[in-house]
């Protein structure tokens, strides 16, 4: 009851960035969290930013007709916009919510921070920012006593970054961390058996919409190895993205020229993929494509590629599109803790958020 008196005036501003998939769905599911949250403070979505257009309302946007408010009155504008209409924002407390993909919309986050905005971000890059720049950011939220959260950077709605923190808050100590984090690339590897060429199910999966615009990007697994940054820092490890060896799922000519080149060389993706396939049988093994990190006495292993996983494996019997991150500590140094399900997907996704929303929300009491 005292929190409930303390807490009922204070308003809270949301400004989502990113209006694609997940977005749509996150800011539809809103009113149902707005309702959850209502009895402890007053929320409203205030602002709605798009590459190019933004839309603020500092008396509030309707989250189910907010696609005709934008059509009328979202206009186009600069960075110095964006930080002006936050600034005039009259709330108590202003949460920016990032789901876009752009490192350029990452690179404002020290100016939200300025502005004692808390921050959630389904965007990876300033997560795996340089050092010295995360550091500084770090720093800064921790000062102006704001939040950061950031589950849905890494396994979109599995709760990998809270299982982490919650085995380091009491008092355990992690030493591995291996698994498969693209959705994508699980679906692939998990989906080849020899009789279809490799490239034909990357044209698939192109086709259902699960790869980037360029599919490459998914080969590449620059993703995954932002990805195993991420978790890196969670565990107080510092690295750079660079510090990560990364080998791709292709040929590393394959990723010059253009996406026709591409095509017309997939023959040679296909016997890249078939060479390693019969590799792993040869071992019992199956053909995968993984992260792992490895703690040992100071000593950091931190790679991202190829991997031939034991058929008996957890990483081996993966559902086709899942996650799975398999977690050796001191408490689990002979039985693994693993955490397993969908990789991807904009529902999943913006249930994470969500949740990211709802325990932010709940810690400004």
């Amino acid at each position: 009851l005292h929190d409930k008196l303390i807490n009922k005036g204070q308003e809270i501003a949301i400004i989502v960035a990113g209006l694609g998939n997940v977005g749509d769905v996150f800011i539809k599911q809103l009113s149902a969290q707005f309702e959850r949250l209502s009895d402890d403070f007053s929320i409203k979505l205030v602002g709605l930013i798009r590459s190019k257009k933004m839309l603020f309302n500092a008396s509030g946007i309707n989250t189910q007709q907010w696609k005709t408010q934008w059509q009328h009155e979202a206009n186009s504008y600069q960075s110095a916009d964006l930080l002006n209409a936050i600034n005039e924002l009259d709330y108590e407390h202003k949460i920016v919510i990032d789901i876009t993909a752009s490192e350029q919309f990452s690179l404002l986050y020290p100016d939200f921070v300025d502005r004692n905005c808390h921050l959630i971000s389904a965007n990876k890059y300033a997560g795996t920012a340089p050092t010295t720049w995360y550091k500084a950011l770090r720093s800064n939220i921790t000062e102006r006593n704001l939040h950061w959260r950031y589950n849905t950077s890494v396994g979109a709605g599995l709760p990998i970054n809270f299982a982490l923190a919650d085995l380091q808050n009491s008092g355990d100590k992690i030493t591995r961390i291996e698994g498969v984090f693209s959705g994508t690339l699980s679906w692939l590897c998990s989906k080849y058996d020899g009789t279809r060429p490799f490239s034909e199910l990357l044209l698939e999966a192109q086709k259902m919409g699960f790869t980037e615009p360029d599919p490459r990007e998914d080969l590449s697994g620059r993703d995954m190895q932002r990805k195993l940054l991420i978790l890196a820092r969670e565990l107080g490890v510092e690295l750079e993205l660079d510090d990560i060896s990364l080998s791709a799922l292709m040929p590393d000519e394959l990723a010059l020229g253009s996406w026709d080149d591409f095509l017309n060389k997939k023959a040679q993706l296909d016997a890249f993929i078939e060479e390693h396939a019969v590799t792993a049988k040869s071992k019992n093994s199956v053909l995968r494509y993984t992260g792992l990190l490895e703690i040992t006495q100071g000593e950091v292993i931190a790679k991202v590629g190829i991997a031939y996983v034991p058929n008996g494996d957890a990483l081996a019997n993966l559902t086709p599109g899942d996650n799975i991150f398999v977690i050796n500590s001191k408490l689990y140094s002979d039985n693994a803790l693993v955490i397993q399900g969908p990789g991807a997907g904009r529902e999943v996704t913006a249930a994470g958020v969500h949740s990211d929303l709802y325990w932010l929300v709940q810690n400004l009491k």
